[in-house]
């Protein structure tokens, strides 16, 4: 994984800490809702961006795979 090459587990741990909190709390694999995490915003609503960041932040730690940017 890109980020155990960095050196600093603290940082690692954290990012691990954050995405598995993320998907437990906020998650929903339904199929009848327009995202993947709800409650993005203050709105309480599905943004295109929310799911973007974490598939992203899913494929450098699953399969350290950099994203478009």
């Amino acid at each position: 994984c890109a980020f155990l090459r960095m050196g600093d587990e603290e940082l690692v741990g954290f990012a691990i800490d954050s995405i598995e909190q993320l998907c437990n709390k906020y998650l929903d694999l339904s199929e009848d809702v327009p995202g993947m995490l709800h409650h993005q915003n203050g709105n309480m609503t599905y943004t295109t961006f929310g799911d973007y960041f974490l598939m992203e932040a899913l494929s450098v730690i699953l399969y350290d795979e950099k994203g478009v940017w």
